[in-house]
């Protein structure tokens, strides 16, 4: 007997959209175009999915897959249907969302009782804990209605009943009108299989009325199938007749293909029962040329017997004549039978012995291409260590010679200068005194090369680091500004970048600051960094006299500034007016 699953309509309520048209038309889908237009709804439904996948919206992509099971589910595509039903459990399991989660059990579940009903009494159990346990009213209503349906089918009718009353009790108090007559009929169907026929009756007229009066057209041939069911079995053949063709004049006309197979099935069986065997041998063909996978060889053995039924009131001799051939060519059907089996198992053998060739082709292929790989990246290796000791072996060359010329350099001018204390010349002092800071300078700047060479990569925290060094040594040459900096990247201190890029960065924060005490005439200085969107933002602040920023100035560094700036693809911004100018970088967290 066949059981109609009810799935509760509020999964398409509460829907989360982003203002995009195919989650927004998501949204309004009701439970009757899922029922009669399953093959458009699942095409529309894929795209949700993936636009919900697209943003990362988890959410949505579990409430989208589990509309695509129900539509697979009334197309009559059962693998489908139990794929996205799993996936949308899984990821209620992940979302924590337990009151959706106890729906797609109890779904999983009722849509499982024809193919495993262990598992299907197993996800519904799971349903109803959950949903118990939390109170989840409106959703036990459905759960308990599919899970008395799993009781008939082990034949526990009492839990069953029990199970279903439950259930109309509390669609009876949300005025479920949707709901209540699937558990009516559910309810009917316990009593009919009872034998008990009164019963089964008025539940079956309850469930009509309600669904006539709010025009379910879905319902109402639904609802002629299970008339259709009493009178057939009450042997009132002509009654059922009837009543299944008028559930299957409105299955057709709305494409309701499990409705059709019932339909078709049980014409057979009323037609029979009826003595008209013409009849059901004709709606046998029509319930093998439309079915699907659900026909099976039970099925197909009785459109033979009917077809038996009928020749043999019209055609007795001709059936007897058909054995004598049948027992004539019985030899050679074997002969046949035999010579297919024996090439059967030569094809197979040698679609085995390929597969195996093949399989032995992939291997050697496999492991060739990850030998290739693994001397590319030996030699990538190599390459890296001999250009690290390189740039080794230049920054430890600069440190010993240069930087130990210059320091000879500066001993000497501070020797000069005091050789020559005695003597009042001011402009040869200012002159000494300008080269001894200039190679201090040299030497600080070639003590910044050197840390860049010596690191295949520069964390922001180096870069900080080094900045704060600078401000400090910066605070020491100057006494009439403050200098303030404001760490607001905490999060990104273990983001690295390579060599090359975090020297940029760096010289750009130190012209930036020389310019800002050689030229602007500030007390207070700030130094801000922090994180904007996927960026890395460096901002450098004063409150000095300004400057137009139009006029071109070689000598206050912006053109190697922004040179500096876009060689690693990051933005460079200035804006300056009396009492404050701002120099602000965005470098890229992804660029290296």
């Amino acid at each position: 007997m066949r059981k109609i699953l009810y799935l509760v309509g509020c999964l398409l309520l509460g829907y989360n959209t982003y203002g995009y048209d195919l989650l927004d038309s998501l949204q309004h889908l009701s439970f009757n175009e899922i029922q009669t237009n399953s093959k458009n709804v699942i095409e529309q439904v894929q795209k949700i999915v993936k636009a919900s996948q697209l943003n990362r919206d988890t959410a949505t992509e579990a409430k989208a897959k589990s509309v695509l099971a129900l539509a697979y589910y009334y197309n009559g595509n059962y693998e489908e249907n139990k794929k996205y039903a799993l996936q949308s459990i899984q990821l209620y399991k992940a979302l924590g969302d337990k009151k959706n989660l106890a729906i797609s059990l109890g779904e999983v579940g009722y849509r499982q009782k024809n193919i495993d009903l262990k598992n299907a009494n197993y996800y519904l159990q799971q349903a109803i804990l959950i949903a118990e346990e939390n109170q989840f009213q409106k959703q036990l209503a459905d759960i308990y209605n599919n899970y008395g349906v799993i009781k008939s089918m082990f034949h526990q009718d009492d839990s069953a009943i029990y199970y279903i009353e439950k259930s109309i009790a509390l669609k009876l108090q949300f005025k479920d009108y949707i709901g209540l007559p699937y558990s009516y009929n559910n309810l009917g169907d316990i009593y009919l299989n009872k034998n008990i026929f009164d019963k089964a009756k008025s539940y079956f007229d309850l469930a009509m009325k309600i669904r006539k009066d709010s025009n379910d057209i879905y319902g109402i041939s639904d609802n002629y199938a299970y008339l259709g069911d009493y009178y057939l079995k009450i042997k009132s053949f002509n009654q059922a007749i009837t009543a299944y063709h008028q559930s299957l004049n409105i299955a057709d006309s709305l494409n309701i293909s499990n409705l059709k197979l019932h339909n078709y099935q049980m014409l057979i069986e009323s037609y029979k029962g009826a003595g008209l065997y013409e009849n059901a041998l004709q709606y046998a063909i029509y319930r093998q040329k439309y079915g699907d996978s659900i026909l099976n060889i039970q099925t197909n053995d009785k459109i033979v017997k009917y077809q038996i039924d009928y020749e043999s009131k019209e055609k007795e001799n001709l059936i007897l004549q058909q054995n004598e051939k049948i027992i004539k060519n019985k030899l050679s059907i074997k002969t046949r039978n035999f010579l297919i089996l024996t090439l059967s198992f030569i094809a197979l053998f040698i679609v085995f012995i390929s597969y195996i060739i093949y399989r032995s082709q992939v291997f050697k292929y496999d492991k060739q291409q990850k030998e290739n790989q693994l001397k590319i990246a030996l030699n990538e290796i190599e390459y890296q260590k001999k250009l690290i000791e390189q740039r080794h072996s230049i920054s430890k060359d600069l440190h010993d010679n240069i930087g130990s010329h210059l320091t000879f350099i500066i001993s000497s001018v501070d020797n000069i200068k005091q050789s020559f204390a005695s003597i009042n010349n001011q402009t040869l002092l200012a002159q000494l005194s300008a080269i001894s800071t200039f190679s201090q300078n040299t030497i600080r700047e070639l003590r910044d090369t050197i840390w860049a060479m010596n690191k295949n990569e520069i964390k922001i925290i180096d870069l900080k680091n080094r900045s704060l060094n600078f401000i400090n040594s910066a605070k020491m040459s100057t006494d009439k500004i403050t200098f303030t900096f404001h760490d607001e990247s905490s999060e990104l201190d273990n983001i690295s970048f390579n060599s090359k890029i975090g020297i940029h960065i760096y010289r750009i924060l130190q012209e930036a600051i020389q310019n800002t005490i050689k030229h602007a005439q500030a007390s207070h200085i700030q130094i801000y960094f922090q994180k904007a969107n996927s960026q890395l933002q460096i901002i450098i602040e004063d409150n000095g006299i300004g400057f137009d920023i139009h006029q071109e100035n070689d000598g206050n560094g912006l053109y190697n500034m922004k040179q500096r700036s876009q060689s690693i693809n990051g933005q460079f911004e200035i804006s300056s007016e009396s009492g404050k100018t701002i120099v602000q970088i965005n470098i890229p967290l992804n660029y290296n």
